[in-house]
């Protein structure tokens, strides 16, 4: 570092109008040059507040299973935080461990998982959180998969995921779109099935018309209040 230095100026008045990154130094906001003619310089630098940093995040799905092994294999690796969620389904796409630890994130930062289940089971949802992270500057590295977008063979990998997600999500709706289809021909209803019949539909609009409480004509069905509440405004449409 000292030769690049050198190579640059003798005395610090020579490089004071030069960007730092013009100079190759990164992540300090002083140098100091000495201003005798043999060009020997003397580096002081300081850590700035916008230091990138490496957080981890474990998780496990039963309150009864164990972090440890995860946990281990994420400190062994340098991370500067840990995250974890226990209990908490990968299926799920809000999880308070995860939700803090996304907040903390900045551009520069690395995510670092054990397995990229432990960050979600989803193919498609693994796709699109890792593509928002890219978009942040953020990187991603999963250890057992050893896939790492700050390398040229991790983003590739990368983009061989997120091709197979779009291919499983175009399997999904040509299926969907075949089994209307299907439904439609053999003159079946599509959506969901009524949640009263057509006898108690019109049996909870006479109680509401003889003022029974709303509440109590959706227990009466085992449905939510909002559910009757549909039934009273389409009857009155």
């Amino acid at each position: 570092m000292a030769a690049g230095l050198h190579a640059v100026s003798k005395t610090w008045h020579r490089v004071a109008n030069i960007p730092l990154d013009h100079l190759g130094f990164t992540n300090i906001d002083c140098i100091e040059m000495s201003s005798s003619g043999r060009g020997e310089a003397a580096l002081c630098a300081r850590k700035m507040g916008t230091m990138s940093k490496k957080y981890g995040y474990a998780r496990v799905s039963t309150q009864d299973q164990n972090l440890d092994l995860q946990i281990a294999a994420l400190k062994k690796v340098n991370c500067d935080h840990i995250y974890t969620d226990r209990g908490v389904s990968g299926a799920k796409a809000t999880r308070p461990g995860l939700n803090h630890l996304q907040r903390k994130l900045k551009s520069g930062d690395t995510l670092i998982v054990w397995r990229l289940d432990r960050l979600g089971r989803s193919l498609r949802y693994l796709v699109d959180t890792i593509d928002r992270l890219g978009k942040e500057n953020i990187h991603f590295i999963s250890l057992t998969e050893n896939i790492d977008t700050t390398t040229s063979g991790g983003r590739l990998l990368f983009h061989m995921m997120a091709a197979l997600a779009e291919f499983e999500r175009s399997l999904i709706s040509e299926r969907t779109r075949a089994g209307m289809a299907a439904a439609r021909a053999n003159g079946r209803p599509l959506g969901r099935r009524p949640a009263l019949s057509p006898a108690q539909h019109k049996e909870a609009l006479i109680a509401l018309t003889n003022q029974v409480p709303l509440e109590i004509v959706a227990k009466k069905y085992d449905v939510h209040p909002r559910t009757i509440r549909r039934i009273k405004a389409m009857s009155s449409s």
